[in-house]
């Protein structure tokens, strides 16, 4: 059994998730521009891109924003980095001698260091915020996912997509954790958002869905691939673990 994360599936108001739990310092936003399952990686499919020459090709413009502090030479950090919209943004940063985690709504990172801080971070991914605070789904629905601006459509987050992706962090025992999880199936994000309350995440971010989500990860004696409901497209980035045994 690995030491450095763990794996499980658990379901969430009818859905079927899988779940990669490791600690928010293990995490690392990559830029692929690939298939994950063309990758050696352990993780999750990252934020939106913008591919127009269509799935099957690298795409051109990652607009959600992915940043490491050790790796900043392929990063997505200008003013348009998430799609030029304040959206729910997961950072690691670290403090008194350990990595910690946080969400807050930013455009860029810019904007992110006038909001918490020019603090020490470590990895940043952008991603919409579940503002898991806020009780009411119609509430977070109507206060923080139409003002990100994801979707014309109101009734977007309950009627099902063919997948979902996200990220809950949680703090058990002085320790900082990360959820990495998709679904398995057909799911709202509704039911993403409900898995990380039932996980006990004090907040989270949804990331790219539909065919853009995907995993893989070595877990119950082999390699689990799920390469989502459009097999093999082309992502922009991931986030995944650095320590993968």
């Amino acid at each position: 059994m690995a030491t450095n994360y763990s794996y499980f599936e658990q379901g969430a108001a009818g859905s079927d998730f899988r779940i990669i739990k490791t600690h928010v310092s293990n995490l690392r936003s990559e830029t692929i521009k690939k298939p994950i399952s063309s990758t050696s990686y352990y993780g999750i499919n990252g934020g939106v891109f913008n591919s127009p020459n269509g799935y099957s090709a690298p795409p051109t413009q990652g607009l959600a924003i992915s940043w490491n502090k050790d790796d900043t030479s392929s990063t997505t950090t200008t003013s348009n980095a998430n799609g030029g919209k304040s959206r729910g943004t997961l950072f690691t940063y670290f403090e008194s001698g350990m990595t910690k985690a946080g969400i807050t709504r930013c455009t860029n990172i810019t904007d992110l260091k006038s909001k918490v801080g020019n603090i020490d971070f470590r990895c940043i991914v952008g991603g919409g915020d579940f503002a898991l605070n806020i009780a009411s789904d119609s509430t977070w629905n109507s206060s923080i996912f139409e003002a990100e601006a994801w979707s014309t459509q109101a009734d977007y987050p309950f009627v099902p997509d063919p997948r979902r992706a996200g990220i809950g962090i949680k703090v058990e025992n002085g320790n900082w954790y990360s959820y990495l999880a998709i679904s398995k199936s057909n799911a709202k994000l509704y039911d993403l958002r409900q898995l990380f309350k039932d996980l006990g995440c004090f907040n989270a971010i949804h990331l790219d869905g539909s065919g853009s989500s995907q995993m893989q990860v070595f877990a119950n004696g082999g390699l689990i691939t799920d390469r989502g409901s459009d097999p093999d497209r082309y992502i922009w980035n991931m986030v995944r673990l650095k320590a993968t045994t």
